[in-house]
């Protein structure tokens, strides 16, 4: 069954991260010749330029969900359509907004709708089924956190593996090549296949924990200007698999927080505010 990613894994993200246990690295699952190594790095690099100079992030994007073990075998079980938003240094949102089916879209159900926002003290979830607003306030150490350093906006199913990376960025989009290099094995595959103007990366992640989230991922960026394009994580079973595309993407065009209302959801008439205190300190 494809996993929904949910509170429960940001507490033990800040366990680990908190605790005082030796890091262990899972092994390198390809090898790299020295030109390779060397043209990831001036692809990270310009990434990282690119990232640096967005203040502002907008988009919409396009969801598919293959679920081989309880689902169609060759067909997405779930298609959907959503907005992503960031604002620098520490703003971000992340909404499915509707359904497609044959062509045609219809609202989210209830019990599928995803609505995080995370404003760098605390991760709000809006709940439908519940009708809440929940704030999962973060541990002081942890707030302020600059989601990844820029507008990462890759979140596989749910923000609440922190939404953009609290407090690990648990998606090999940052703004320092350099802590990408320490997260996650990279290594160019460009297809031949592929369009004159796409550049596409394969991410595998160094550590235990990263690994119960995802067996790897697939990126495509645009060869211009090293923007994000798509986005296909695999499952850890290896047989199951979410395919992201991004469009209408907009950079710098958003005015910034406090006047950006997305990054304050309301309370709507019949709901109930609920805050939740940060997991207690180890």
């Amino acid at each position: 069954m494809m996993r929904r990613i949910g509170w429960p894994i940001v507490i033990l993200l800040l366990t680990l991260s908190c605790a005082p246990v030796k890091m262990v690295k899972l092994p390198q699952p390809f090898k790299s010749t020295p030109d390779e190594e060397k043209n990831v790095d001036r692809l990270l690099a310009r990434w990282e330029q690119w990232n640096a100079g967005a203040k502002t992030f907008d988009c919409r994007f396009k969801r598919w969900i293959y679920d081989k073990t309880f689902g169609p075998a060759n067909e997405p079980k779930f298609v959907d359509l959503g907005t992503i938003k960031y604002a620098a240094p520490d703003y971000g949102l992340y909404r499915l907004d509707t359904a497609e089916k044959d062509g045609k879209e219809y609202p989210i159900e209830d019990a599928r709708a995803e609505h995080w926002v995370f404003d760098g003290k605390s991760l709000t979830e809006c709940n439908y089924v519940r009708r809440q607003i929940i704030e999962h306030k973060l541990p002081p150490d942890f707030q302020g956190t600059r989601l990844v350093d820029g507008p990462l906006t890759f979140p596989p199913a749910g923000l609440s593996l922190v939404l953009f990376g609290v407090p690990a960025n648990p998606y090999p989009f940052a703004a320092k090549a350099k802590e990408l290099k320490k997260q996650y094995y990279l290594r160019e595959i460009t297809s031949p296949a592929a369009r004159h103007d796409e550049i596409w990366f394969e991410a595998y992640p160094r550590s235990p924990a990263l690994a119960t989230v995802f067996q790897k991922l697939q990126l495509i960026f645009r060869a211009n200007d090293m923007s994000p394009y798509a986005m296909k994580m695999v499952q850890p079973n290896g047989k199951d698999y979410i395919v992201y595309q991004f469009f209408d993407i907009a950079v710098n065009a958003s005015p910034t927080p406090p006047s950006n209302d997305p990054f304050h959801p309301a309370v709507p008439r019949g709901w109930q505010k609920i805050a939740e205190e940060p997991p207690a300190a180890r």
